[in-house]
């Protein structure tokens, strides 16, 4: 598997794994379609998008993980989107994902990673990928995204 930066072509695919996965809704693939569209048009944009591509075929998208600098912080990174393609789950694709993010925010001396996500039953393969990963949960907002779906909010800080 090799990961690379995101170029124009990828979106399509990357729309491909947001609704195959069926963990995100029209507003929430549409949201993540227009940071694609923000980083593919705006050379200064904060946001951040790498994907992971096939070693045999590099222009097929496995997965692909968006970040960005709190631009009202010294050194707090975010992680705004991740999502693997459903026939590469569990084989080590999102763990790669995160691995080249944290070593990014290495280098670019990021003191803390945050991290997002819903409390919803179909986010719980999520929110223990993270906890695997030695993020900490950090706070709990009932109802954030609706009556009884709370924002998780994680954190990692970086040595």
């Amino acid at each position: 598997m090799m990961i690379r930066s995101l170029c124009s072509n990828d979106k399509i695919f990357i729309q491909e794994i947001l609704t195959g996965t069926g963990f995100f809704s029209p507003l929430e693939i549409a949201t993540a379609l227009e940071l694609i569209d923000d980083f593919l048009n705006n050379p200064a944009t904060t946001y951040q998008i790498f994907v992971s591509a096939d070693d045999i075929n590099p222009d097929t998208v496995t997965g692909y993980i968006c970040y960005g600098k709190n631009p009202l912080s010294y050194a707090t990174y975010e992680l705004y989107w991740i999502a693997v393609a459903p026939g590469y789950q569990k084989k080590g694709v999102g763990k790669a994902l995160m691995h080249f993010f944290e070593e990014r925010i290495k280098e670019e001396r990021g003191i803390n990673i945050l991290i997002e996500t819903s409390s919803k039953i179909e986010y719980e393969s999520t929110r223990k990928f993270y906890l695997t990963l030695d993020y900490k949960q950090l706070s709990i907002v009932e109802n954030f995204y609706a009556p009884g779906d709370a924002r998780i909010t994680y954190i990692k800080v970086i040595n």
